[in-house]
């Protein structure tokens, strides 16, 4: 099984729009990972998910997270744990697109 390939996630396309696409790979049992990029001057759909936490991997661009009432600065390297419980969302406000590794528990979507 060859998840990654140049640090890009090999699995499904699961959302593809003008704004943001979303590559996701469930092949393992309890977790899901997701390459996402969000296009410059654009951002994730906001939304929260009561059983499943996340991860973010920042591995290129700039922008914004936004976590219920908090909005901070993300930029390549950064690494965010995310309460699910919370709205979030992700604008990319550089030039260039933004690229992400989001890792998460899907047992509730396996139950």
């Amino acid at each position: 099984m060859k998840l990654l390939k140049n640090y890009k996630i090999n699995g499904t396309i699961t959302e593809d729009n003008s704004e943001y696409t979303i590559n996701e790979s469930n092949e393992l049992k309890t977790i899901s990972v997701a390459g996402i990029t969000v296009q410059p001057g654009k951002k994730s759909f906001s939304h929260s998910h009561p059983d499943n936490d996340e991860l973010y991997y920042i591995h290129s661009g700039s922008g914004t997270m936004t976590m219920g009432e908090k909005t901070f600065e993300i930029s390549a390297g950064n690494v965010i744990l995310c309460d699910g419980k919370e709205e979030h969302y992700i604008s990319n406000t550089g030039n260039e697109e933004l690229y992400l590794t989001m890792i998460y528990n899907n047992q509730s979507k396996n139950s």
